[in-house]
């Protein structure tokens, strides 16, 4: 899972993620990345405690989805 860190620093993002990949956008490939914004939006789902239907695109790039705790569509 990935852990959500609050910042301290005012006018930037409060939120920080750990465990990003530092080369996400040219280093993946897309079925990595799905699975990252997937493991995003369970830490965002449980943090807020709200649960909502995922819409997928691409998902045919995708062989093994992480586990999610909504539905995939």
């Amino acid at each position: 899972m990935i852990a959500i860190t609050t910042s301290t620093i005012s006018g930037l993002n409060p939120y920080k993620l750990a465990r990003v990949p530092p080369h996400f956008n040219s280093e993946m490939n897309n079925a990595a990345k799905i699975n990252v914004g997937l493991d995003i939006i369970n830490t965002l789902s449980e943090h807020y405690g709200i649960k909502a239907p995922i819409f997928v695109d691409n998902a045919e790039a995708v062989t093994k989805f992480i586990d999610v705790n909504t539905q995939l569509i």
